[in-house]
């Protein structure tokens, strides 16, 4: 984490079949219990699954926890799959 006067920034790795669908549900709880959204997220390495929340600022002795919920991943309905056949290359 790093603490700075106009923002606070996590660092994070996700561990998942689907890292991008579930890469900004994170937040941060302070000790009075408000929550601080995600402004915005960087891709900080794609081989990795590493990313870096930007969040408002927040002093590190205010911090008290990271909020998330658990996911399940999206599964794939065969009814619904369709094939689309495209031309060869010329």
């Amino acid at each position: 984490m790093e603490f700075h006067s106009d923002q606070t920034r996590v660092h994070y790795q996700i561990v998942s079949p689907e890292p991008y669908q579930f890469n900004r549900e994170l937040e941060l709880k302070d000790k009075t219990g408000r929550k601080y959204q995600i402004r915005y997220v960087q891709v900080a390495n794609t081989d990795t699954y590493s990313f870096i929340a930007y969040f408002p600022a927040i002093k590190p002795d205010q911090l008290a926890s990271f909020v998330t919920r658990d996911l399940a991943p999206h599964v794939m309905r065969k009814d619904l799959m369709l094939k689309v056949e495209l031309p060869p290359k010329k």
